[in-house]
């Protein structure tokens, strides 16, 4: 089923970067403060409006289209994980893409004690 425009420009706004995953928000900026009969739309109300949208199929997928254009994929994702843990200029980052790493690979049960020497030299 093909999306109307709204709904089209309801996925644009949820994945720009000013409203990245706000629903609510997305929602009032695409359809405005006011409906169809000039009342004023609350935000629960377009908080139960985003979340129904977000329950249809094809809104689901546009998002994930464009998510996948704007390369949010888990090649990506791998990448940039990749370089965290290869950087040194911020060790506390490269920690904890590390501790994230372990837990996806479900490894690190046993405890290990780690001893920092210097910026660049980790040693166990």
């Amino acid at each position: 089923m093909a999306l109307n425009l709204k709904q089209e420009e309801f996925c644009k706004t949820y994945v720009s970067q000013d409203f990245f995953g706000n629903g609510t928000q997305s929602y009032l900026e695409v359809y405005g403060l006011e409906d169809e009969g000039g009342n004023k739309i609350s935000y629960e109300t377009a908080k139960s409006a985003a979340s129904r949208m977000l329950t249809y199929d094809n809104i689901i997928k546009k998002i994930n289209e464009l998510l996948e254009i704007g390369g949010f994929n888990e090649q990506n994702v791998d990448k940039q994980h990749l370089f965290l843990i290869n950087q040194f200029a911020d060790l506390k980052t490269k920690m904890s893409a590390i501790k994230e790493y372990n837990r996806l690979r479900e490894r690190g049960a046993e405890t290990h004690k780690v001893t920092i020497y210097d910026e660049y030299k980790i040693e166990e």
